[in-house]
């Protein structure tokens, strides 16, 4: 599992009103400031394209909140998932207690800040 940039982002979480984007699949992630489109960025094995082109799901990440954009090949469990393996690594622990959306659903209970919601659906 390849994580790509965070370093160049862990920075930007003092930050109370921050937001950045990442691409990932199963193979990592990759993060990147909010100025650029999703299906700019891309590194071996992970890319998004519109449609069904890309291989990879795209996110925004806000405080206390990862939102993740619809994608047609991925069903909900298996976002989850991927999701969950790649918060796995030690680097990613100030993540682990946001809320993830996926398909405008709770897919993951966040347990820090404004993501930390109760309304997950079953």
């Amino acid at each position: 599992m390849e994580i790509y940039d965070w370093i160049s982002l862990k920075g930007v979480l003092a930050n109370p009103h921050y937001q950045f984007k990442a691409i990932f699949n199963a193979s990592g992630i990759i993060f990147y400031a909010g100025g650029r489109q999703h299906k700019e960025t891309q590194a071996e094995g992970i890319c998004y394209e519109d449609g069904l082109a890309g291989n990879a799901l795209a996110a925004v990440v806000s405080p206390g909140q990862i939102d993740i954009r619809n994608h047609p090949r991925f069903v909900a469990e298996v976002v989850k998932r991927i999701l969950e393996e790649i918060l796995r690594d030690e680097r990613l622990e100030a993540l682990r207690g946001f809320t993830v959306t996926y398909q405008r659903k709770v897919i993951r209970q966040g347990s820090t800040g404004k993501g930390a919601r109760h309304d997950i659906d079953p």
